[in-house]
């Protein structure tokens, strides 16, 4: 039987690395993935950062973007016009420099 997929959402690599940790048995790739990820990726307040970025209201931006800003945290503007130059958005300096005090808070 073929699996159907449900509902397909980006997830940040805090969120993955939990996912990770409760799961007992991984696979070669999963394991690597979880050994990186422990290295480079601090596990923290990612709902409430999450939920807090939501609640800025940027214009334009989704999930796929929050998640980038969150597994890069970017604590100036300039680090998050750089975090999101793929996705050619247009973001005010103003909100640039919202996202960049709220990384702030969280990443001390």
């Amino acid at each position: 039987m073929k699996e159907k997929i449900i509902a397909e959402r980006p997830i940040s690599g805090p969120e993955l690395r939990e996912m990770l940790e409760k799961r007992k048995d991984l696979g070669f790739r999963a394991q690597k993935t979880l050994d990186h990820l422990q290295n480079v990726v601090k596990v923290g307040k990612v709902s409430d950062l999450l939920k807090k970025l939501e609640g800025l209201e940027v214009p334009r931006l989704r999930d796929v973007h929050f998640c980038k800003v969150i597994d890069l945290m970017p604590t100036t503007a300039d680090d998050v016009k750089v975090a999101l130059a793929p996705f050619n958005l247009t973001i005010t300096k103003e909100n640039l420099q919202k996202i960049a005090e709220l990384v702030k808070e969280y990443s001390k």
